[in-house]
């Protein structure tokens, strides 16, 4: 009995008497806990945001008996741990999708950041999810996770596309495909021109923009990734004439070895192995290639060949005359390459007997950035 007598009691505080009486036309004296006609509710916690709540008097009687909460929408979410209080507020300003969440009950300030529920996110900027349903979960929201494809860089923009950002590229994209709508960085492959072969070829459009890789046949006219030309450039400074060099030695297909960077005097090899020899068929031509040098060594006459490989690579065989360097992931500052270049100096002062400077790291820095604007193009 005091059960049902407290529950009457929260039901008229929650009745939402102008509401009822102007729509419903009644008043709370006027209603039974039996009736099942629909009525306005207000919120439990008195959250002046919240939307009322439409439930018969008989289904707010029994949430009442049951000791549930009557509101739907706030749950009694705190505006402390609310996504208003969680988010950045140019987030919820450029994101939030005002008239579907509020639509559903769900405002920024009653809604709790943690909830995985999912709500509706939009971006006027890019016309996204204004005329088409789009959702993200309300904790991703909170946390800053953006769904716009073109905001978050997934998906080119008028300002973020192959033909803005590397125009020379663009050009000999194939006419087939429209450099506006190809994103710098995807990793999908296109075809692009080769002047010396008179084709197109097959490329990564990131391994382009980032390394500036080019024809297969004829990479050495597009000669080095941008890590292998700052590594030519910072070497051929402190140390000798490096450069690509081709070899008397056939093998895939026919084609000539090359090696990354060949000093002629010194007779050491180079190579800059980055994350694309990761997969099976790099590694195992690069694995070939070390034999085939160990093989032919008293042809070519290499004192020295040194693999430099990020971390993490797949392990190769090396033979006497070969050494390896581990440095750290690629990073567009190129300072992961200080360490490496240090190991270089070293190895060839005690395998060659020579006597070469060592470096610092603010020496190697200063540089890498004396340098890295020369391997832009």
């Amino acid at each position: 009995m005091s059960n049902e007598l407290g529950a009457k009691k929260k039901m008229l505080s929650l009745w939402a008497t102008e509401k009822n009486k102007k729509v419903i036309g009644k008043c709370f004296n006027e209603i039974t806990v039996k009736d099942k006609y629909s009525a306005f509710w207000k919120c439990d916690f008195n959250n002046p945001n919240c939307p009322l709540t439409v439930k018969s008097p008989e289904k707010v009687y029994q949430t009442m008996v049951r000791g549930g909460v009557v509101c739907q929408f706030c749950k009694g979410t705190n505006i402390e741990a609310s996504v208003q209080t969680k988010a950045k507020n140019e987030h919820i300003e450029k994101y939030w999708h005002k008239e579907r969440n509020s639509a559903m009950g769900y405002l920024p300030s009653i809604k709790a950041a943690t909830s995985n529920d999912y709500i509706y996110v939009k971006c006027e900027e890019h016309h996204w999810g204004i005329y088409e349903v789009k959702k993200q979960k309300c904790a991703d929201f909170t946390y800053g996770h953006i769904a716009c494809p073109m905001c978050n860089g997934k998906q080119a923009t008028p300002y973020n596309n192959l033909k803005v950002k590397y125009p020379d590229y663009a050009e000999k994209l194939h006419p087939a495909f429209d450099s506006e709508l190809i994103l710098p960085s995807t990793s999908d492959k296109y075809p692009f021109w080769c002047n010396l072969c008179g084709m197109y070829y097959l490329k990564e459009v990131r391994h382009k923009t980032s390394q500036n890789q080019g024809c297969p046949i004829h990479n050495s006219s597009h000669k080095f990734s941008r890590a292998e030309r700052l590594l030519k450039l910072i070497l051929n400074e402190i140390i000798g004439d490096f450069d690509k060099k081709y070899l008397d030695i056939t093998w895939e297909k026919g084609h000539r070895i090359e090696i990354d960077l060949f000093e002629c005097s010194l007779f050491i090899g180079i190579e800059f192995d980055g994350n694309h020899h990761k997969k099976r068929i790099q590694v195992r031509r690069d694995q070939t290639k070390n034999d085939l040098l160990y093989k032919h060594r008293e042809t070519i006459g290499m004192a020295l060949f040194i693999r430099i490989r990020e971390r993490g690579l797949p392990e190769l065989q090396y033979h006497e005359n070969q050494e390896l360097i581990i440095c750290e992931k690629h990073r567009n500052s190129f300072i992961f390459l200080i360490p490496a270049i240090q190991q270089l100096i070293t190895l060839i002062n005690n395998r060659m007997q020579l006597n070469i400077k060592s470096y610092s790291d603010t020496e190697l820095l200063f540089l890498i950035k004396k340098y890295l604007p020369l391997t832009s193009s």
